[in-house]
C-alpha cells in the first residue's frame, strides 16, 4: 500500500476493507501494513487453531518505539475494516472492526 493511501486511512479520509485469508504457515504474520511519515502500523495475526485466528494492531513510531493492542479473536475469512480518526492535529486513532471486539490504537501525527 502506498504512503498516500496509508496516510488517508490514518487520518480518516479513507477506509479499507480486507478479508482475513487462510494463512500459508501458522506463525505470526502481517495481514496489512500501513506506512506514513516514518511510522508503521501493522495488523498482525496468529492462530489458536485454523478456525480461530487472533489479530492485533502494532504501531511502530518514528523513534522505533512499539505499542500493541491485546489479541482479539476473529473468524477465519472475516471481512475487516481499518480506518482512522483524528482527535487533534498531533494524534489519530486507528480502528479495526470485524473481530469479536474492535481494536483501537492511538498514533501520533507529524
Amino acid at each position: 500500500m502506498s504512503e498516500s493511501e496509508s496516510q488517508a486511512i490514518i487520518t480518516g479520509e479513507a477506509l479499507r476493507d480486507f478479508n482475513l485469508q487462510q494463512p500459508v504457515i501458522d506463525i505470526v504474520d502481517n495481514v496489512m501494513t500501513l506506512h506514513a511519515h516514518g511510522q508503521e502500523i501493522r495488523v498482525r495475526r496468529t492462530l489458536e487453531d485454523t478456525q480461530h485466528p487472533w489479530i492485533r494492531l502494532l504501531n511502530r513510531d518514528t523513534n522505533g518505539l512499539e505499542s500493541i493492542t491485546p489479541w482479539v479473536r476473529v473468524q477465519q475469512g472475516a471481512n475487516l475494516v481499518i480506518g482512522g480518526m483524528t482527535n487533534s492535529p498531533a494524534a489519530a486513532w486507528i480502528l479495526v472492526e470485524g473481530a469479536e471486539s474492535p481494536l483501537l490504537q492511538q498514533t501520533h501525527l507529524p
